[in-house]
């Protein structure tokens, strides 16, 4: 099934409606790192995608540093996590490398 950039989007910004402040800047944050670079990207390029004050984003991150920090955080953990299960897994090495 094929959705265009723009359908995209509008889920995107449907979905983050309904996310924290917290988790909004999350998201924000992987969207504009991914499509403009850490360094090509601003704290203020942040709260204009979430739709708050830049100054807001400080009541969550004091840097921009601590937020890509958060970022790398969860895929560790969620990398981590799927390692875990596919050890625990009743599977032969082969069906566990396959994983």
């Amino acid at each position: 099934m094929y959705t265009s950039s723009s359908s995209r989007k509008r889920i995107d910004l449907l979905n983050i409606k309904m996310q924290s402040t917290k988790q909004k800047i999350l998201t924000a944050a992987t969207r504009l790192f991914r499509k403009q670079g850490y360094n090509g990207t601003s704290m203020n390029n942040i709260a204009e995608e979430v739709g708050i004050k830049a100054a807001s984003i400080y009541n969550h991150f004091k840097s921009k540093q601590l937020i890509l920090q958060d970022l790398l955080l969860n895929v560790a953990t969620h990398f981590t996590k799927g390692m875990n299960e596919i050890e625990a897994a009743n599977l032969s090495a082969e069906e566990k490398l396959e994983r």
